[in-house]
C-alpha cells in the first residue's frame, strides 16, 4: 500500500472504523514507516480529546464505505499533509455524536444523584424526631422546626418568620446540652426576605444531652458564646 493509503487508514483507525485487516497492515506499516507513525499518532490524539469520557460509537457500514470513497476522491493532488483535513472531516462527522452522548450521560448522572439525595432525605425524615422552638417576645411570631436524626447525629432545622437580619448581623444556633453550662454553637446563617431560612446541623451531641435550642441574633460570623437576646427558643 502507499503511503497516502496507509494514512486513509490510519484516519479510520483514529475513528475506530478500521476493520481488523485494515489495522493489522497499518500497524505492519507504522512499525518501519515513522512518517507515517507520526501522522497516526497525531489522528489519535486528536480523536482521543474529542472522545474523553464517552463510550465509543461504532459507525454504520454505508457510513465507512462513503467516508473511504470521499477521502480517496479528497486525496488526489493533495499536498503530503492532506491527512489533517481528512482528520477534520472524519472527527467533524461524529462530534455532533460525541456531545449528544456527553450531554445525555451527565444529564443521567445528575438526575440519579438527585434521586439518591431525595431518597436519603426522606429516609432521614421518616426516622427523625420532631421538635419546634417558639418565637420569643422580640419576634413573637417566628418560629422552628427541628427533625432531629439521632442515629446520624445531625438535626435538619427550618426557620420562618424571623426578622431580617442586617449584613452585619448573622443569627446564630445554640444547642443547650445538660451535661454543660456553656452553651455550644450549632451553626449560623442568614434569612430571606420573608424571614426564611434552614440549616443542616451535623455532629450533634447524643440526643440525650441536648436539654435545649435557642436562636439569637449576633455580629456577622457568629460568636463563642451567645450575647444577643434570643429569638427562638425550644426544648
Amino acid at each position: 500500500m502507499t503511503h497516502e493509503e496507509i494514512q486513509q487508514l490510519a484516519a479510520l483507525n483514529a475513528l475506530g472504523a478500521a476493520t481488523a485487516d485494515e489495522a493489522a497492515e497499518l500497524r505492519r506499516h507504522l512499525a518501519t514507516c515513522p512518517d507515517c507513525r507520526r501522522a497516526a499518532d497525531e489522528l489519535d490524539e486528536a480523536a482521543a480529546l474529542l472522545a474523553l469520557s464517552v463510550d465509543p460509537v461504532a459507525p454504520p457500514a454505508q457510513v465507512r464505505q462513503n467516508l473511504l470513497r470521499s477521502l480517496t476522491r479528497r486525496s488526489r493532488g493533495l499536498a503530503p499533509q492532506w491527512w489533517m483535513a481528512a482528520a477534520a472531516v472524519l472527527i467533524g462527522l461524529w462530534l455532533g455524536t460525541w456531545t449528544q452522548l456527553r450531554r445525555a450521560r451527565e444529564e443521567i448522572a445528575r438526575l440519579k444523584s438527585d434521586r439518591d439525595k431525595l431518597s436519603a432525605t426522606v429516609a432521614a425524615f421518616n426516622r427523625s424526631r420532631v421538635f419546634h422552638l417558639a418565637g420569643q417576645e422580640i419576634a413573637p411570631h417566628s418560629s422552628a422546626s427541628v427533625f432531629l436524626d439521632p442515629s446520624q447525629r445531625r438535626a435538619f432545622v427550618f426557620f420562618h418568620g424571623l426578622p431580617p437580619n442586617a449584613q452585619d448581623k448573622s443569627y446564630q444556633l445554640w444547642i443547650i446540652r445538660a451535661d454543660q453550662v456553656k452553651p455550644q454553637s450549632a451553626g449560623v446563617f442568614s434569612v430571606d426576605a420573608a424571614g426564611n431560612a434552614s440549616i443542616v446541623v451535623q455532629h450533634l451531641p447524643v440526643d440525650t444531652l441536648i436539654k435545649a435550642l435557642a436562636v439569637t441574633l449576633e455580629p456577622r460570623g457568629g460568636m463563642p458564646a451567645p450575647t444577643g437576646q434570643k429569638y427562638l427558643v425550644g426544648s
